[in-house]
C-alpha cells in the first residue's frame, strides 16, 4: 500500500469573537483568517487511516484505506 504525504497550510487568525455557548457544550465562534506560505507535512505510511476518541463513531474510527 502507498504512503499519503500532504502539506498541511497554516493560518493565522486575525480575529475570534466567541458567539454564544450551544446546549451541546461548545461554543459557537466567528473567525477572520489568513493563510500564509507555511506548512507542516503529513505523512501517512500505507494501510488504514484510523481515527479514534469521542467523534469516532459506531465504525471503530476507520475512515478509508490507502
Amino acid at each position: 500500500m502507498k504512503e499519503i504525504s500532504v502539506k498541511a497550510l497554516a493560518k493565522v487568525n486575525l480575529g475570534l469573537d466567541v458567539v454564544r455557548k450551544r446546549e451541546d457544550g461548545y461554543h459557537e465562534v466567528r473567525m477572520i483568517m489568513q493563510t500564509i506560505h507555511l506548512f507542516d507535512r503529513l505523512e501517512i505510511p500505507g494501510g488504514y487511516v484510523r481515527r479514534s476518541g469521542k467523534s469516532a463513531g459506531k465504525g471503530g474510527g476507520r475512515l478509508g484505506s490507502v
